[in-house]
């Protein structure tokens, strides 16, 4: 993910934190062992999934970053997977 804007909002960049042993989350390059990648932004929230430390798991922390975080700010309503 590297570091997002969320467009219009001010104060929410989103981030991939890396979470390290002991569960604590690393912003920027964490220098002991990275087990898992998780979404945060810069305000606090913290994302619920915790995905692997690969670029998929970097691309899985931005969307839910973007879905469940950055969206409901700007008011819109994630579409849900049709069945």
């Amino acid at each position: 993910m590297g570091q997002r804007v969320a467009p219009r909002i001010p104060g929410h960049q989103g981030y991939v934190a890396q979470q390290i042993a002991g569960g604590r989350l690393v912003r920027g390059r964490a220098t002991e062992k990275v087990w898992s990648y998780v979404a945060a932004c810069e305000c606090g929230w913290i994302g619920k999934e915790v995905s692997f430390p690969t670029s998929d798991g970097a691309d899985t922390c931005e969307g839910e970053w973007y879905m469940v975080h950055v969206l409901p700010l700007l008011g819109v309503r994630p579409v849900k997977e049709r069945r």
